[in-house]
């Protein structure tokens, strides 16, 4: 119950941030990232299993260092920027929560200047309602990875801006988070496929080189083991077949069938006009391959973390072309309600019925004492 009730409240401070005087916007901006964050904060540590595996023993770890010197212990399986980020942090809080809190509020920034960076104010309550209800019980868990995931989103609306230097940047700090990351410089051919010496979005390049890529990575375990720099952690990922995905699969594909309806009905109505929006669809393409793909090795499907997580554009760009005057308004209403009911339902069904990342049942005992119970 608390999820919908932080989630809602989030959901409401960013409708009404953009239809707010520029003083009242960021407050209420700030409020609507700060909610999740607080939920992310005063979890306790069975809500997420890597909090138990590699969050809190890195967590005490660093609070017992005078200096940077993880050599001998986690220099090999965590990577350096997670490593910093603890470091730090332990050099002014000793309470593991506020390391939740922080991470949390990095989550939820990068992801909320992304849409700022793509100038996408009017429907970012959307985006903002996919990525809280699909994405953000994800980062429980997932710690290292959704750090990267983040970045990487944010990464790529560089790429779509054509600045180039940036976009490297901000997969070597993804990187840096999560070695798996790098499967992000894909996007840089598939941007430049996707767009003719005329300036027109070009269809067959990019399904090519996405047909070609897919069978080189569910042939190429190895490649990909050299390629990700996979230490023998995630070995039994490449070697276990029996493995797959706990991330919200059927959450993901059903948005994906209602997104893909919507557009078929609306193909003349939607402008095609930005690259982006074509590289969004061909990313999702790409993370429904690594899907197929996890019967073969679980890791292949985490890689589909990442091109699932544009999602969040798409279902917002989508939104924005509703509006448009040659559409019927109640196809309209039924596509809108349709959306908005398979988020809610999905986070339900995948969160809280099927326990997905042990995100639920919610506990805080930090939540429990403050309120007197």
């Amino acid at each position: 119950m608390i999820y919908f009730v932080v989630f809602f409240l989030s959901i409401i401070c960013m409708y009404f941030s953009e239809r707010s005087s520029k003083a009242l916007r960021v407050l209420l901006s700030v409020a609507a990232i700060l909610l999740p964050a607080a939920l992310a904060g005063l979890r306790d540590n069975s809500v997420g299993t890597d909090l138990r595996v590699y969050v809190d023993p890195i967590w005490n770890f660093s609070l017992n260092l005078h200096s940077f010197d993880y050599e001998g212990r986690y220099e090999d399986d965590i990577e350096v920027s997670y490593l910093a980020l603890n470091y730090f942090l332990s050099r002014f809080f000793t309470n593991e929560h506020w390391l939740y809190f922080v991470i949390a509020i990095i989550d939820c920034s990068v992801v909320f200047f992304a849409f700022k960076n793509l100038k996408m104010s009017k429907t970012l309550w959307v985006g903002w309602t996919a990525f809280l209800f699909l994405y953000f019980p994800v980062s429980f868990n997932n710690v290292r990875q959704f750090l990267a995931m983040s970045i990487l989103l944010y990464a790529s609306t560089f790429v779509i801006r054509r600045q180039w230097i940036f976009f490297l940047l901000g997969v070597l700090l993804a990187y840096s988070f999560h070695h798996s990351a790098l499967i992000g410089l894909i996007i840089l051919p598939i941007i430049f496929l996707s767009q003719n010496s005329t300036g027109k979005v070009n269809f067959k390049k990019p399904l090519v080189f996405l047909l070609i890529t897919g069978f080189c990575i569910m042939g190429g375990t190895k490649f990909l083991e050299w390629a990700l720099n996979i230490n023998d952690k995630y070995e039994v990922y490449l070697n276990n077949d029996k493995y797959i995905s706990g991330f919200p699969i059927f959450s993901i594909n059903s948005l994906i069938y209602i997104v893909l309806t919507s557009i078929l009905l609306f193909w003349k109505t939607i402008k095609f006009t930005k690259v982006y929006i074509y590289f969004l669809f061909v990313c999702i393409g790409f993370c429904l391959e690594t899907y197929l793909s996890s019967t073969i090795t679980f890791y292949l499907g985490r890689l589909g973390y990442y091109f699932s997580f544009f999602l969040v554009f798409l279902v917002s760009f989508l939104w924005d072309s509703f509006s448009v005057e040659e559409i019927n308004y109640k196809t309209i209403y039924i596509l809108k309600v349709l959306i908005i009911l398979n988020l809610v339902l999905d986070f339900y069904f995948v969160f809280i019925r099927y326990e997905q990342h042990q995100v639920s049942p919610y506990t805080s005992h930090l939540l429990t004492n403050f309120i007197g119970l």
